[in-house]
C-alpha cells in the first residue's frame, strides 16, 4: 500500500515511489507457472500512480478508444494516441 505526501505548493497529494524495480522480460518468463502476476490496465498519468503500488505490470490497451474518448469501438485508436497513452502511463509509474 502507498503512502502520500502533501506537497503544500501546489496542494496535490502524491505518492511515494514505491522501492520495486520494474519487472524485465527474463523475470516475467522465471515467474510463469510459479508466481503469479497482477497486471491492470491504466490509461492515465493519474491511473497509473493510484493503481502502480498494487500491480506488478501496467497495460495500456486500446481499449482507451471507449473508456477515454467515447469512441463506438477500438478501430479509431491511432498509434499516436497509444504512444501518448503508453508515455503518460510510464510518468506516472515507478515499478510497474
Amino acid at each position: 500500500m502507498s503512502t502520500f505526501q502533501l506537497d503544500t505548493s501546489t496542494s496535490r497529494a502524491h505518492p511515494t515511489p514505491a522501492p520495486m524495480r520494474r519487472l524485465t522480460v527474463p523475470a516475467i518468463r522465471a515467474a510463469k507457472g510459479k508466481t503469479p502476476i497482477v497486471m491492470l490496465t491504466a490509461y492515465t498519468i493519474r491511473m497509473a500512480q493510484i493503481l502502480d503500488p498494487h500491480c506488478d505490470m501496467l497495460l495500456v490497451g486500446d481499449s482507451l478508444g471507449q473508456v477515454i474518448y467515447g469512441l463506438d469501438s477500438s478501430v479509431p485508436v491511432s498509434l499516436d494516441m497509444m504512444i501518448a497513452h503508453g508515455a503518460a502511463v510510464v510518468r506516472g509509474s515507478y515499478h510497474s
